[in-house]
């Protein structure tokens, strides 16, 4: 995809979206039922009474018996630069305890209340008994059309481990047992070297939703590379889409 494909914030200008709406938004943890022994699959939310949010940012953290395992994007809400980093950064599969999640995208229109994020596969752990065990977000903010980050409310949720029922099989085939849990990761790219921080705008060590939104619109022609020079990687005066993957991953991964 090229920059030219990136369309969203030019069709929201047409449209009107470049003054914010004011509202709250939050993003939402739902609350799940699972049996010990199974894998569960747990939505995050997008709750807002705003009409021009861009993107979100967020955290989730959790405790044995949990055990996310993976996540995916929603491809109905078209974020293709949606992104993941599970922490301690390097953990192996099993032994995560947090992961990041930046939702963001280009040929898209601006994100409406309900829709849902992403997708985690979450395992319960075999034996674990019956009971309610949070999965948490730690941290939230959603970046609008005009690149302006707006601090979010987190809305935690759970596994409800639940008994099996006894016509049911509760217990985990043995492939399942012994499959080992992947987490993908971005391909790296070496053509040009980074800046120490892609996607710094203002230098402070840390990549907000807003920049990352900025970087967007400079890749349109909609701001000048001057406005966040951090993101272009090689200094040529324009914002691919390489260099907007780095920035996510600096939004993800820390600076």
């Amino acid at each position: 995809m090229t920059k030219y494909g990136i369309l969203f914030l030019v069709a929201a200008v047409g449209i009107g979206l470049s003054q914010p709406v004011q509202g709250q938004s939050a993003v939402e943890v739902n609350t799940v039922e699972a049996v010990a022994g199974t894998t569960a699959t747990i939505e995050i939310s997008l709750r807002t009474d705003r009409a021009d949010v861009a993107g979100t940012l967020n955290r989730v953290e959790w405790g044995p018996p949990l055990n996310v395992v993976s996540c995916v994007a929603n491809a109905a809400i078209d974020r293709p630069a949606t992104d993941f980093a599970f922490s301690p950064q390097g953990c192996p599969p099993g032994e995560c305890t947090e992961f990041g999640a930046v939702v963001l995208g280009f040929d898209i229109v601006p994100l409406t209340d309900g829709d849902v994020l992403y997708r985690c596969d979450v395992e319960v752990a075999l034996g674990t008994a019956v009971g309610s065990y949070p999965l948490v977000c730690t941290f939230a903010e959603v970046g609008t059309v005009d690149a302006t980050t707006i601090e979010a409310d987190c809305i935690n949720g759970a596994v409800q481990v639940i008994e099996a029922l006894p016509t049911a099989t509760a217990t985990a085939t043995e492939a399942e047992m012994t499959a080992t849990p992947t987490i993908e990761t971005q391909p790296t790219i070496t053509a040009t070297p980074p800046p120490p921080c892609p996607g710094d705008c203002d230098g402070n060590g840390r990549v907000a939703i807003n920049e990352l939104v900025l970087a967007v619109r400079i890749a349109l022609g909609a701001a000048g590379v001057d406005d966040c020079s951090a993101a272009d990687g090689n200094g040529d005066g324009d914002i691919t889409i390489s260099e907007l993957v780095r920035a996510v991953r600096s939004a993800l991964e820390g600076c």
